[in-house]
């Protein structure tokens, strides 16, 4: 049985991709030679193959860039964070409104950028704000 983490990641793709059971279901028994039905009877070399199977369909990234772009994003959250922005809604609707696309949207570089944004002028300018 593969690790909860990876179950989840895989989880989590299924439901962005708007993947049903069913489909779900038969990925699962194709990735696996007909052998496993479910993720918990899946190997882990099994699921890593079919995260990366679906990497590929959120846009072409490997595992790795995907995590790198998700700690990117996470980064921004923690900064919106510390300057009192903690509503997910409202972090995603200020991406959008100062950098015009989704939060999900960026590449690695945008999502840097962004984060030297907010570091540079919005967290002093929020904290100064704040000490008044």
């Amino acid at each position: 049985m593969p690790d909860t983490q990876k179950i989840i990641r895989f989880r989590t793709l299924v439901h962005r991709l708007k993947i049903d059971e069913d489909t779900m279901r038969e990925m699962i028994w194709n990735g696996t030679n007909h052998r496993a039905k479910s993720t918990k009877e899946l190997t882990n070399g099994e699921i890593d193959s079919l995260i990366q199977q679906l990497y590929d369909l959120v846009g072409g990234m490997t595992t790795k860039e995907w995590e790198e772009k998700n700690q990117l994003r996470r980064k921004i959250i923690s900064l919106m964070k510390s300057i009192g922005i903690t509503d997910m809604g409202d972090i995603k609707t200020l991406v959008k409104e100062h950098w015009k696309k989704g939060f999900n949207d960026y590449n690695r570089d945008e999502y840097r950028k962004i984060i030297g944004v907010i570091e540079r002028q919005w967290v002093p300018f929020y904290l100064k704000k704040l000490a008044q």
